[in-house]
């Protein structure tokens, strides 16, 4: 067990707010009316922002005709949201977010402990926390330890603790107050980001196994290979490239040397996360395959 504490953030992680904001016919209207204005306007790129993000792209008075149009369309849209999560029910019939489970799961076994839940509440909304608190209850019973509703989540930053929220104005804090943060996208990115996390965090002194046991030891390896940087690779294709024949679709990867499948060797291990140099010294394919020799 890791002496690491996990915060996991509810909507947009754990729990589908957007999902069901957007069930609302008058939300989906108005979410188009907005998308219609930033196609009208050239400026498609604001789809993608959070919404913090285009809080700060119309923060202060617009005097350009265009962007106090957009701020319009989008204050419009964004306070509906609010009164639509305003109503009684709203948390407490929210979907789970897929892969909910899986993160909870995965924290648990990349720690050894429960993770627990970090959650904002609403700005003058009283059944928010009340009624996030019986979903958790009813969803993730014994899967967290704590179950936290408050906006200054950077409270519980610390060298030894990790918040994944899907939104920068709680991570970013998180991390400027001494903390380690996951932005969430995706379930696939935050597994991948959160098992480097853990891997860095296990090698730092200040952490503490009390298990005596690598915690990542029984971790599934395929192979175990040396990987090329990308001034190597850039320079096999560079040399080798012109007699490789690719076939539509196909691209040349030049990413690693396979030592073996599976895990080292007991008495390899040593040599883990070190670097090494590599002379090639032959070359040879066919219409299938191309390999070099190394030494």
């Amino acid at each position: 067990m890791l002496d690491i504490e996990i915060y996991v953030d509810a909507d947009g992680v754990l729990a589908n707010f957007e999902g069901r904001v957007f069930d609302d016919l008058q939300s989906q209207k108005l979410r188009a009316d907005w998308f219609d204005g930033l196609k009208l306007y050239d400026m498609l790129h604001l789809k993608s922002f959070s919404s913090d993000d285009v809080k700060k792209t119309f923060a202060g008075q617009q005097t350009d005709p265009k962007m106090k149009d957009l701020k319009k369309r989008w204050n419009t849209y964004f306070d509906y949201i609010h009164r639509v999560a305003d109503k009684p029910g709203f948390f407490r019939n929210l979907d789970l977010m897929p892969n909910a489970q899986d993160l909870l799961n995965l924290c648990s076994k990349l720690t050894g402990k429960l993770p627990n839940i970090l959650t904002a509440p609403m700005s003058n909304n009283v059944h928010c926390e009340p009624e996030k608190k019986e979903w958790f209850e009813e969803h993730f019973t014994g899967q967290y330890n704590r179950f936290i509703c408050l906006k200054e989540k950077a409270q519980y930053a610390n060298s030894k603790s990790i918040l994944i929220d899907d939104r920068e104005r709680y991570t970013k804090p998180f991390i400027a107050a001494g903390g380690h943060a996951i932005l969430y996208k995706s379930f696939e990115q935050t597994k991948k980001d959160l098992i480097k996390l853990i891997e860095e965090l296990s090698q730092n002194k200040n952490v503490t196994n009390t298990s005596n046991k690598p915690i990542f030891e029984n971790r599934n390896v395929s192979y175990s290979g040396i990987v090329l940087d990308e001034r190597s690779r850039n320079k096999l294709i560079e040399v080798f490239g012109p007699t490789w024949e690719l076939h539509d679709g196909f691209e040349p990867l030049a990413h690693h040397m396979t030592i073996c499948m599976g895990p080292l060797p007991t008495d390899k291990k040593d040599l883990l996360g070190k670097k090494v140099e590599l002379e090639v010294v032959a070359f040879a394919g066919d219409d299938k395959v191309k390999a070099v020799e190394v030494r």
